[in-house]
C-alpha cells in the first residue's frame, strides 16, 4: 500500500520496505504484497482500521493461516491514556471485526492489547530484531523525520528509558506545529505516554527553553496518577491471541516484560480521567501550556 501512486505526499515507504528486506535477509519468511486498496476511496486512506490486513485475508489459504495479527497497543485497544477504561474484548470492535474474522475461518489476534507503548519501546530495544522497528511513516530508515506526533512521543520516551537507540533531539526541536496541536489537545492523545515520559525526562544538560516546556507539560499532566505500570504486562489481553499459539506467546512476552500484578491489573479496569480533566488546576496548566505555544 504504497503513497503516493502519483503526485505528492507525506508519507514514505522506504523504512518499510527495507524492514522487510532485513527481515528476509536474516532468515524470516517475509513477503510483500502490492495493493492500492487506499485509493478505492475519497480522500485516499483505509475504509477501516483493519483494512491494512487484506492482503493477508486474501492470502490466507494459500500461507494455511488460522489467525491474523494485528499491532494494536494497549491504549488504543483499553483506552489507557484515553479519557476511560474500555473493556475491548467484549466491546463493539473486537466483536464486529471478530465475527468478521471467524466468518471465513480466521481468528482476529492482537497479542500487544496488553501492552503500553512504553512496553513496546522496551521489546524494540531488547529484541535481536528490533532494529527494524520505525514508528515514523515520513522519514527514512534510521532517519525519522522529528516532526510529526509519532517521533514526538518515540523521541521523548527513548529518552525518559535511557534507550541507546534513543533520539538525541530536543523537547523544543520536536514541537512542530502538529504536535503543539496534538499537546493541547483535551485530553491529549496517548496522554498516559507523555506523562510517563516527561516524569521521567532526563535534566541533566537540557537547555532553558527545553526546561520551560518541560515544567510546563509537567504541570499540564501531574494529576495523573502513577504509570509505572506500564512498563509491564497485562496478562487479561492473552484472551486475543489465538488458542493455538497463546501459550508460546505468553512464553515470548515473558522473555521482555513483568506481568502486572493483581493491584496493576485494577488500576487499568478502573482508568478514567474524567475527575482529572474536570479539575480547574488540570484546565489551567492546559491554558498555560497553551500561551507558551503561542509566544514569539
Amino acid at each position: 500500500m504504497d503513497r503516493p501512486l502519483k503526485g505528492k505526499s507525506l508519507y514514505n515507504p522506504q523504512a518499510a520496505h527495507l524492514a522487510v528486506e532485513s527481515l528476509e535477509d536474516i532468515g524470516y519468511v517475509s513477503k510483500s504484497v502490492q495493493c492500492d486498496l487506499e485509493y478505492v476511496r475519497h480522500p485516499v486512506g483505509f475504509p477501516t482500521d483493519l483494512s491494512n490486513g487484506v492482503p493477508a485475508i486474501l492470502l490466507a489459504d494459500h500461507f494455511n493461516a488460522s489467525s491474523i495479527a494485528f499491532g494494536t497497543v494497549l491504549e488504543s485497544a483499553y483506552g489507557i491514556g484515553h479519557e476511560r477504561y474500555r473493556d475491548y474484548p467484549i466491546g463493539a470492535h473486537y466483536t464486529f471485526y471478530s465475527t468478521l474474522f471467524n466468518a471465513v475461518g480466521l481468528h482476529l489476534s492482537l497479542p500487544m492489547a496488553g501492552v503500553s507503548e512504553v512496553g513496546t519501546a522496551m521489546i524494540v530495544e531488547k529484541s535481536p530484531i528490533g532494529f527494524v522497528a520505525q514508528s515514523c511513516i515520513r522519514g527514512t530508515m534510521n532517519n525519522p523525520c522529528l516532526k510529526c506526533w509519532k517521533c514526538f512521543r518515540k523521541a521523548t520516551l527513548g529518552r525518559a528509558l535511557e534507550l541507546d537507540s534513543g533520539s538525541p533531539a530536543t523537547i523544543s526541536s520536536l514541537l512542530s506545529r502538529e504536535v503543539k496541536s496534538k499537546l493541547l489537545a483535551y485530553p491529549i492523545s496517548h496522554e498516559n505516554v507523555v506523562a510517563f515520559s516527561m516524569r521521567r525526562y532526563p535534566r541533566e544538560e537540557i537547555d532553558s527553553d527545553d526546561s520551560r516546556i518541560l515544567d510546563s507539560l509537567l504541570e499540564r499532566v501531574k494529576g495523573i496518577s502513577d504509570l509505572d505500570f506500564l512498563t509491564r504486562w497485562y496478562k487479561p489481553s492473552q484472551i486475543l491471541v489465538h488458542s493455538s499459539w497463546r501459550e508460546d506467546f505468553t512464553h515470548k512476552i515473558l522473555d521482555f516484560l513483568e506481568v502486572m500484578p493483581p493491584k496493576e491489573s485494577s488500576e487499568i479496569e478502573s482508568w478514567s480521567m474524567d475527575s482529572f480533566l474536570a479539575d480547574p488546576s488540570t484546565i489551567s496548566a492546559h491554558d498555560q501550556l497553551e500561551d507558551l505555544f503561542n509566544e514569539p
